[in-house]
């Protein structure tokens, strides 16, 4: 049988990692199988775990690039709204998309400027947060309490259990950027020094750029 040969097992999970473009994920999939084959380990159904023989790190391969506050201010100037808000949530905080994207008004607490968290967002499907220390709640500066609440009076959606990015189309049944996130934070990402000044607008999704600063 094929797990029964370390060496061939090895190679073609080492070719089914190489496919995973995450790191973390790599060494989370490799230990899910090592955990597997280990149990039938235990039931004496195999000799040896032939996942042992795969070496796979964590690491990432490359540090990300982090806006500076310069680069930040230039890119919310470029967004407009729910967009801006979005990313200036998640760079004044450092809320995952999802957990953002899974925001109620009822969680956002502009008395006391505290966001609480309680259920995460991905690509439409909502799911409760993972740990306890992932629910803590997370404390906002004046300048983004602002925002939200600047936010919440102009979306048509505003009533406690109202997604704070709801969708004009499905209403409060989903967020509004699930499905664009990370294309907006992709561009904020290439909003870096290395690219020319003239270059970095055309990263910028148009629907979601300030309609003043869009090409004619």
């Amino acid at each position: 049988m094929w797990y029964q040969d370390p060496d061939a097992c090895r190679k073609d999970v080492e070719v089914f990692l190489a496919r995973i473009a995450i790191q973390s994920t790599k060494a989370k999939v490799r230990n899910v199988m090592h955990g597997v084959f280990a149990h039938a380990c235990r039931h004496e159904w195999l000799q040896k775990n032939p996942i042992s023989l795969v070496r796979q790190g964590a690491k990432r391969e490359k540090a990300p690039d982090v806006l500076d506050a310069e680069e930040l201010r230039k890119l919310l100037a470029e967004l407009q709204n729910p967009a801006r808000v979005l990313v200036f949530l998640t760079a004044a905080t450092g809320l995952r998309v999802s957990e953002a994207l899974g925001l109620k008004w009822s969680d956002v607490e502009f008395g006391t400027r505290m966001t609480n968290l309680s259920r995460a967002v991905v690509h439409r499907h909502v799911s409760e947060m993972k740990t306890e220390a992932s629910q803590k709640p997370v404390p906002m500066a004046g300048a983004l309490a602002n925002a939200l609440l600047g936010w919440s009076g102009q979306t048509p959606y505003r009533q406690p259990e109202d997604w704070v990015f709801a969708s004009p189309k499905m209403k409060w049944q989903a967020t509004l950027l699930a499905g664009n996130a990370a294309e907006v934070l992709r561009a904020a990402h290439r909003q870096t020094s290395r690219y020319h000044e003239e270059d970095r607008l055309a990263h910028l999704p148009q629907n979601f750029r300030n309609p003043s600063h869009r090409k004619q």
